[in-house]
């Protein structure tokens, strides 16, 4: 519905001028928006002033004056009007935040770090160590809630993945070289899960960034190799 752009710290903003149009209000901008200020909106917090860069009639693009406001700032303003679009919009910015919010909608900056994390989680030796220390987390708990958080985790558990490899007639020594058999970017999946368990992020974070790190595995191929028993520490 509307153009949502980061700034150098990757936070979201909207231009005045494509919230100006979308609402389709009559006064002009530079009188619209100052007025719209005024309702207790702070300059460098709440917007600031920036050049928004438009294609001129010689197909050049040429900088307007314009404000960057905040997407809680639009939310606002678009509540303001009073209109079914102005609900819309809000609507729109409030599911764009609860998507951003759990991991569904990555920025540039995010998705070059989780190619990276790709690159590195298929060791076994940092899985390992992720899952260490997720389970240092819950000490006090039992081995069946631990499993069973996992399973939540997840989408699956130790029971499901041993029939479906009985069922294959493949032979394992651990549930790492069973994933690696079945599908081993489920693997990078399960790892970033874990991983982003640790740092204390939410279960629907932690999960939809790694079905994105899984999509994105599968396109770059990264390497997945067991390295507990070799010589030479990966992880560190």
């Amino acid at each position: 519905m509307i153009d949502v752009f980061y700034n150098l710290k990757n936070e979201p903003y909207v231009f005045a001028s494509d919230l100006h149009k979308m609402l389709n209000v009559g006064t002009p901008l530079s009188i619209w928006f100052p007025r719209m200020i005024e309702y207790g909106f702070t300059d460098n917090v709440d917007f600031y002033s920036d050049n928004k860069y438009v294609e001129s009639t010689n197909s050049m693009k040429k900088a307007v004056f314009d404000w960057a406001v905040t997407i809680d700032m639009a939310k606002n303003i678009a509540m303001i009007q009073r209109t079914p679009t102005g609900k819309a919009i809000r609507d729109y910015l409030l599911n764009l935040d609860e998507k951003v919010t759990e991991g569904e909608y990555l920025n540039h900056g995010q998705i070059l770090a989780l190619m990276d994390i790709c690159k590195v989680i298929g060791y076994f030796s940092i899985q390992k160590f992720f899952e260490d220390e997720h389970y240092k987390e819950i000490l006090k708990a039992t081995d069946f809630e631990w499993w069973d958080r996992r399973a939540k985790l997840f989408g699956y558990g130790a029971k499901e993945l041993k029939n479906a490899l009985l069922e294959l007639g493949i032979k394992y020594r651990n549930q790492r070289q069973a994933m690696y058999f079945t599908d081993r970017y489920e693997l990078i999946r399960t790892g970033v899960i874990e991983m982003f368990t640790v740092m204390g992020k939410s279960a629907a974070y932690s999960k939809n960034v790694g079905n994105i790190a899984k999509t994105m595995a599968k396109k770059i191929k990264p390497e997945i190799y067991d390295d507990i028993s070799t010589s030479i520490d990966f992880k560190s």
